[in-house]
């Protein structure tokens, strides 16, 4: 792999070397990035860098770059496949970005030979695959932030309708307060009553005053057995 180093100051509108290779040599050309801001080195510390060129029939490519020593504004880009696909004059240059702020370089020739064996391969626009995972990313924010907007739209009708629920139970509460005091007095109304009626016994009684039993039936009326025997009261 052939590496090249290359100065680039931020400061200087115009960049003057071409940087020469061949059509699908890739991987084959390596750029060392030192960056300067009228002369002194650009700290570089959490920035990404990114490699964007396009030719003259408006083919895109943008690819990661490498930090090599971030305090001293170093960094790398590897030509690609993409990158080195189709032979023409290539504008290049660098961006780098943190967070909101973006930053680039001098546009940069890149002068790439045709490759008479192998030809040209077709490509379309090109964005690495770090870029389409954030553009995923973000579909998956969206989706998250839709998600969340709804939860928060329904939280006022579920406290509005948990309210009203409790509102119903303090409503419906005395009425069923009542009805057990009511079922209560009852009970014990019928207790009382059957105490003092002695309707029911466990053991034996004495009733005073004249027993009368009507039966239009031939059978005898009043049986009383023992086990001495059976009485029968016949008319």
């Amino acid at each position: 792999m052939r590496n090249e180093e290359i100065m680039i100051d931020l400061a200087d509108p115009v960049f003057t070397k071409t940087i020469r290779s061949r059509q699908n040599d890739k991987n084959g050309l390596k750029l060392t990035v030192y960056v300067r801001e009228k002369g002194e080195k650009v700290d570089l510390t959490g920035y990404v860098v990114k490699y964007e060129a396009t030719n003259h029939t408006g083919v895109f490519i943008r690819d990661d770059a490498q930090i090599v020593d971030a305090k001293n504004g170093v960094f790398s880009y590897t030509l690609s496949s993409q990158a080195v696909s189709i032979s023409d004059d290539w504008t290049a240059y660098f961006v780098m970005e943190k967070s909101t702020e973006r930053m680039s370089t001098p546009d940069i020739r890149i002068a790439l030979r045709r490759d008479v064996k192998e030809g040209n391969i077709k490509i379309e626009n090109y964005i690495s695959e770090f870029d389409k995972a954030i553009e995923r990313v973000k579909g998956y924010r969206k989706e998250l932030d839709e998600a969340n907007k709804k939860i928060g739209e329904l939280k006022p009708y579920i406290q509005s309708q948990f309210e009203a629920t409790n509102q119903k139970i303090k409503e419906i509460s005395p009425y069923i307060e009542e009805q057990y005091l009511k079922t209560n007095k009852k009970i014990e109304e019928l207790g009382a009553s059957i105490a003092a009626n002695s309707v029911v016994k466990k053991s034996g009684d004495t009733m005073t005053g004249p027993l009368v039993v009507e039966h239009k039936g031939t059978e005898s009326p009043l049986q009383v057995s023992n086990s001495s025997g059976r009485f029968r009261l016949k008319r």
